[in-house]
């Protein structure tokens, strides 16, 4: 069995249809009735304005999930620091033994 590979889904009305859960049909309806209301003259730039305000969302999300990742990392990687070289500061103290 082969492992399963996460690839993002490629651009495009696969991807609006994937996380929207807007199916093709509705697509085609909405870009029909977008037609009619907008015109056929403004119709391209209006799209070209809604891809690059996409992109600049998914942009802006990738980065703040990378930021969250990586502030994740640098406290592991802090607190792995801090066990290493200090191990019993996270152990309580025992008393000492006492003498019979």
């Amino acid at each position: 069995m082969l492992p399963q590979i996460d690839t993002p889904p490629p651009c495009g009305y696969h991807s609006l249809a994937m996380n929207f859960g807007v199916g093709y049909s509705e697509i085609a309806v909405i870009l029909v009735i977008a037609l009619i209301v907008v015109g056929p003259r403004r119709l391209p730039e209006l799209m070209r304005t809604f891809g690059k305000v996409m992109g600049q969302l998914r942009r802006m999300s990738d980065d703040l999930r990378r930021e969250i990742l990586f502030s994740d990392d640098i406290r592991d990687l802090r607190q792995t620091v801090t066990d290493t070289l200090n191990p019993m500061a996270d152990k309580p103290m025992a008393p000492p033994p006492v003498p019979p």
